[in-house]
């Protein structure tokens, strides 16, 4: 598996941390700030709307000051004799007062383009850029006696005059009605100026629709419906019209990127108006694209000030690395002699150098440990071989050549020798558990000739782990402790059993006799790692060899059973083939 560089690593949080930066940035954009944006905007167009209210009422305000200034001067024109008649007579001096009351309007009023008085009979008085009278309108007149209007007026978008006033355009028209009588006697009509009007300077994402009381479209800001309002010919029709694009506009539903919003003016007057804030959303998108630009750049300013800072740090470190990579395995390191700062890098080599210092003397240490552990196991390897066995082995065979059982001392002759030549083993440490248990079988016979009478034995082994080694006299100290210890001091006949098999990856050898039994204190005193008194040294050596040789794999532990001793020895662990060999 290939070594990853720290450098490669350092990068790679700084490239995580920079996308995770990246991802909060727009996130944060396109969350909180977009919601903020949204709503500053909609409140730009809240005041715009009122702005856009406030106009409509001074327009329509000034158009019905316009048409009372006009009637209140008519009025004042007018003497008795022309209200006899309903009709102002031909003579100059009345005349006069109307020509003045309409010029009056374009002087006092800004947004009216024609002024028109019309009289029940047809006759009329106009003043535009021109001012003239005449008659003819009759047609007219039953046009607005259709219209039964109140003295309010109405707002009427086409006028259907033969003389005057005909075609599209915005008209205010109001009732002329004599102050003296009270008697409607025709009507005012103002055509108002559509430039300087309702809708001046609207922004193209926004759609403003003016509906007078009855539902009548008087003008909108978008022109293909008021191009398909001004096809329609009659006034009926157009208010037909006009109340179906009512009914569209309230009812329709707008989606998260438009704002619809509906005013009732206190002249009943009712503005629509819907905002299309996808131009606004684009722009934000285009806000945060510049945002996240320059964030971008910004990291990679950061980015590039981090790899510098970075060389700077990694590089003493990356050295250490390479020495360390560089230093064979079958030698001890030396001390690193790079150039670093006084800073934690600096402190880190520094700990380095005293480690290596510190591992070169435990390397001695342990060196001096395995020399001295082979010593110990080789005086443990004597000690086993203790000279009393020997010397009764010797006076045992002397006996029986006295008693003329030379076949029986010769073979316990030839036992002892047998015995002596396995033990020593070539000088090696470890034997397989086949030869070990022979060993073993040996040490009983011999013992077996001594005391015939109370002394039998039992050796069992599984064919699977005949050729796993262990060290050599493991199995003879609890042997020896049976017979010594268990079968001995009660004068009966006893029996030693040797058990070693296979369970799970672990090997078990159990040593048990039918004897006098072993307390289990005493037990745990004799193989515990401290040792506290000379009682049982033989079990403690068995203990401490087996630790040396397997560590915490091995276990020893002394078995319950209805009568004598039984200890178990297990080896765990995978077992592997060394020169051609099944070891543990």
């Amino acid at each position: 598996m290939g070594r990853s560089s720290l450098t490669k690593k350092v990068w790679l949080l700084i490239l995580t941390g920079s996308v995770v930066l990246a991802v909060s940035l727009y996130a944060v954009l396109n969350g909180y700030y977009r919601r903020v944006l949204l709503q500053n905007a909609e409140k730009q167009f809240e005041y715009e709307d009122q702005l856009c209210y406030d106009h409509i009422e001074t327009y329509t305000a000034t158009a019905n000051s316009c048409l009372n200034t006009v009637i209140l001067h008519l009025n004042s024109a007018m003497d008795a004799s022309d209200l006899q008649n309903h009709i102002p007579r031909e003579r100059t001096a009345t005349q006069k007062k109307i020509y003045h009351a309409l010029l009056n309007t374009f002087k006092m009023f800004r947004g009216p383009l024609e002024v028109a008085i019309i009289w029940d009979n047809g006759k009329f008085f106009y003043q535009s850029s021109d001012y003239f009278m005449g008659d003819g309108e009759k047609e007219l007149i039953q046009q607005l006696d259709c219209l039964n209007m109140s003295s309010k007026g109405i707002w009427l978008t086409q006028v259907g005059g033969e003389k005057l006033m005909s075609g599209n355009g915005l008209y205010a028209v109001k009732p002329y009605t004599e102050i003296e009588t009270g008697i409607r006697t025709g009507y005012v009509i103002l055509k108002m100026d559509e430039k300087a009007g309702i809708f001046t300077n609207t922004d193209r994402s926004r759609t403003i629709y003016l509906f007078s009381p009855e539902e009548m479209l008087i003008q909108t800001s978008d022109p293909s419906v008021q191009d398909h309002l001004l096809a329609e010919t009659g006034y009926q029709a157009r208010l037909a019209r006009s109340q179906a694009i009512y009914r569209q506009v309230t009812t329709q539903k707008y989606g998260e990127e438009e704002l619809f919003t509906q005013k009732k003016l206190k002249n009943g007057w009712q503005v629509l108006i819907v905002t299309s804030l996808r131009e606004t959303v684009q722009s934000l998108n285009k806000t945060q694209l510049l945002v996240f630009a320059i964030a971008a750049l910004v990291m990679c300013g950061m980015m590039c000030a981090v790899g510098s800072c970075l060389h700077y740090f990694v590089r003493p470190i990356r050295q250490l690395s390479t020495y360390i990579l560089n230093t064979r395995e079958e030698e001890l390191p030396t001390a690193f002699q790079g150039t670093y700062q006084q800073d934690e890098v600096g402190v880190l080599i520094e700990n380095f150098n005293q480690m290596l210092e510190k591992n070169q003397l435990l390397f001695v240490r342990v060196i001096e440990e395995e020399q001295k552990r082979k010593e110990l196991e080789f005086s443990l390897l004597q000690a086993q071989i203790k000279p009393h066995f020997l010397y009764n082995a010797l006076d045992a065979i002397y006996c029986l050549n006295e008693m003329g059982r030379c076949k029986e001392a010769s073979s316990m002759t030839k036992l002892l020798s047998e015995y002596y030549r396995r033990a020593l083993n070539n000088g090696l440490e470890k034997v397989t558990l086949k030869k070990e248990m022979e060993l073993t079988e040996i040490y009983l016979q011999i013992q077996s000739v001594r005391y015939p009478s109370i002394l039998s034995y039992r050796m069992e082994c599984e064919k699977s782990i005949e050729a796993f080694e262990i060290p050599k006299l493991t199995l003879q100290p609890l042997v020896e402790n049976a017979i010594y210890h268990g079968i001995k001091p009660l004068g009966r006949k006893g029996t030693v059993t040797v058990q070693a098999w296979l369970e799970q990856e672990t090997v078990k050898i159990r040593v048990a006799d039918n004897g006098a039994g072993l307390n289990a204190g005493l037990f745990e005193q004799c193989v515990s790692k401290e040792r506290g008194s000379e009682k049982g040294y033989g079990l403690f050596n068995f203990a401490e060899r087996l630790r040396l040789c397997y560590g915490d794999k091995c276990t020893i532990t002394l078995e319950q059973a209805d009568e004598g001793t039984s200890i178990l020895i297990a080896v765990c662990g995978s077992l592997r083939a060394v020169n051609g060999k099944e070891t543990l």
